[in-house]
């Protein structure tokens, strides 16, 4: 849901971002730094800090190349792209370094707070906090994109550049607006995982969520609501092909 979103944003802009599995990367490293520092913080203020942390982290690995995009033209397919396993890399290098856990010796970050942790939304099952979040980001997206001058500004701009510039629109601003927006709501869903799942930064904490978002987004046609549907199809897809390679004894 996360990353169809983001994802969906910056290609109707017409920003192609390839980026969103390093921007989820670095939201979840700030997650988890965030979430071991506070835990004498109430979950109401230790939560949206995370969150916010998250989000910025995430536009702030974004913001390199749609700099690059907007003032040399460079295309963000390959910079966005070749950023995932740059901090892929750097989270390897925290977990088998400073973040490496001392007790166990396993490369994965300490735990984070009880506090920082989501709330299960359903007792004993994986539905957390995160899947509310990610749903409010779609409305408000949704609503943005549809209702009001900035996302008719977006809109124009992925349709018709040109078109957009002779109306008076600002590429540039607009371009990096997406793009800043894009990477911020990619980093929320690696706190959504550190948060809501993991609890700690680990190696494998995700097995391609920012590819399969821009799988969900085409899929759901770069709209909020074809988002939901794309992404709830492929979520059900995987997690009932694990199932059946469980319970059934199947290829998933």
């Amino acid at each position: 849901l996360f990353t169809g979103a983001a994802v969906a944003i910056a290609f109707r802009a017409g920003y192609w971002n390839i980026g969103a599995e390093g921007q989820l990367l670095l939201g979840a490293i700030a997650a988890a730094g965030i979430g071991t520092v506070v835990g004498g913080l109430p979950p109401l203020v230790a939560l949206p800090v995370m969150v916010v942390g998250g989000a910025l982290a995430g536009a702030a690995w974004a913001l390199t190349p749609a700099l690059l995009r907007v003032r040399f033209g460079i295309d963000e397919v390959v910079t966005t792209l070749l950023l995932n396993p740059v901090a892929l890399l750097l989270v390897n290098g925290l977990l088998h370094g400073p973040w490496r856990d001392p007790v166990t010796g396993f490369p994965e970050s300490p735990r984070i707070a009880a506090s920082a942790e989501f709330p299960a939304l359903i007792e004993r099952s994986r539905l957390h906090l995160g899947f509310l979040l990610a749903m409010v980001v779609i409305a408000v997206a949704w609503y943005v994109l549809g209702r009001t001058p900035t996302g008719l500004r977006l809109r124009a701009t992925g349709l018709s550049p040109h078109g957009a510039r002779f109306a008076g629109i600002n590429i540039s601003r607009t371009l990096l607006g997406a793009a800043l927006v894009s990477g911020a709501i990619a980093g929320i869903a690696g706190v959504s995982e550190v948060a809501g799942i993991q609890n700690r930064l680990t190696g494998g904490l995700s097995p391609g969520y920012g590819y399969t978002g821009i799988v969900v987004a085409t899929l759901g046609t770069l709209t909020m609501p074809g988002v939901t549907l794309a992404a709830l199809f492929i979520g059900d897809l995987t997690v009932g092909a694990s199932s059946a390679a469980r319970s059934l004894g199947i290829p998933s």
